[in-house]
């Protein structure tokens, strides 16, 4: 059973988190949450018991067999130089973020990276995931990032070079 880690819990990564919970996809207790702004936590926390919760997104990666991180584009840069090292830099992260691509986020985080660009109607699990990972994940890993997403909308795998102008179609 894997653990994932959510690490900023703003609308989309709350609404993955709130998903793939309710459809059973992850079980509170294989869910970790940090973010800053913690009076976040609470409404899922207390709908979801068992749901860790982490102070420092250090910890969380530290704890997490996967990341799911789901900050502003600008910041991500800074996350992933927090966790850069937890775990020997072999943690595997999925950003949200949708123009940072995966050989930006590579200059700074060791580990395998894959990219989501999930639509807001993942709200009602419906709607659709674009999906690209980089050469590096293995195809057991891919197979779980896309079996998770695919418990709240329909995944859709595409090149990364075309990533930004599918994200522009689909929404």
């Amino acid at each position: 059973m894997k653990r994932v880690g959510f690490i900023g819990l703003g609308r989309m990564n709350g609404m993955l988190a709130r998903g793939f919970l309710s459809s059973g996809a992850l079980c509170p207790g294989q869910t970790g949450i940090c973010t800053r702004t913690m009076e976040r936590t609470a409404d899922l926390a207390f709908a979801y018991p068992g749901i860790t919760r982490f102070d420092r997104n250090q910890d969380l990666a530290a704890w997490a067999d996967l990341l799911i991180i789901g900050v502003r584009p600008l910041d991500l840069p800074g996350v992933l130089h927090e966790i850069r090292d937890v775990q020997g830099g072999d943690i595997h992260i999925v950003s949200l973020a949708a123009c940072v691509r995966i050989a930006e986020m590579a200059a700074i985080h060791p580990g395998r990276i894959s990219r989501i660009f999930p639509s807001l109607c993942a709200t009602v699990q419906e709607g659709i995931s674009l999906c690209t990972h980089q050469e590096t994940v293995t195809g057991d890993e891919a197979a779980f990032i896309e079996e998770l997403f695919s418990s709240v909308s329909q995944v859709v795998p595409v090149r990364e070079e075309e990533f930004e102008v599918a994200g522009d179609l689909m929404s």
